[in-house]
C-alpha cells in the first residue's frame, strides 16, 4: 500500500510538471503556423486615392480633356488623359467622349500618378439656364405621360393628375 501511495504522487508530481508545458508547447506550436501563413499571404494593394473636380471644359480631344476651374479666385487650367476605361455619363445615361462639348460643366474623378491625371469618369453636368429649365420641365412631363400610357391611363389623364 505504501508503495502504491508513492507511486501515485509522483505521478501527480510528474503530471504537475509537465502540464504547464504543454499549452506553451501548442501555443508556440500554432504561433509559427500563422507566422507561416502570414508569409504566404500576397502583399498588400497600394491604396489608390480618387479626386474629383468640377469646371468648364475649355479642350477636348480623343486621348486628352483640359478643364478651366477657379481657385482661390484665380481660374486655372487642369488637363487629364483619357484612357479605353474612362466613363463618361450625363445623369444616369452613358455617354461618348465626343458628347462633351467646349464650356460644358464637367465634374471628373481621376487618380494622379507621377504627377500625371489620369480620368477615371467625366459626369457632364445638365445646363441650368432658364430656358433650358423649361425645356428640361417638358421632357419630364412627357416622360410621365409616357409612364401613365403604359400603365393603362389615357394622355389626358395624366396631364390633369400634373396639374393636380
Amino acid at each position: 500500500m505504501k508503495t502504491l501511495s508513492v507511486l501515485v504522487i509522483s505521478l501527480m508530481v510528474v503530471a504537475g510538471l509537465v502540464s504547464p508545458g504543454i499549452p506553451q508547447m501548442g501555443t508556440a506550436m500554432a504561433g509559427e503556423a500563422k507566422t507561416e501563413e502570414k508569409a504566404e499571404r500576397p502583399a498588400k494593394k497600394m491604396v489608390i486615392r480618387i479626386w474629383q473636380t468640377m469646371g468648364l471644359v475649355s479642350k477636348v480631344a480623343p486621348d486628352s480633356l483640359t478643364i478651366k476651374r477657379k481657385v482661390k479666385g484665380q481660374m486655372k487650367e487642369m488637363t487629364f488623359s483619357l484612357t479605353d476605361k474612362t466613363r463618361v455619363r450625363m445623369l444616369k445615361a452613358k455617354k461618348a467622349i465626343g458628347d462633351v462639348k467646349e464650356g460644358s460643366r464637367v465634374a471628373v474623378r481621376y487618380v494622379e500618378d507621377a504627377g500625371k491625371r489620369t480620368a477615371r469618369a467625366i459626369i457632364i453636368m445638365p445646363p441650368m439656364k432658364k430656358g433650358e429649365e423649361a425645356v428640361k420641365e417638358e421632357a419630364i412631363k412627357d416622360v410621365t405621360k409616357e409612364e401613365a400610357t403604359k400603365e393603362g391611363a389615357a394622355p389626358e389623364e395624366a396631364a390633369k393628375e400634373e396639374k393636380k
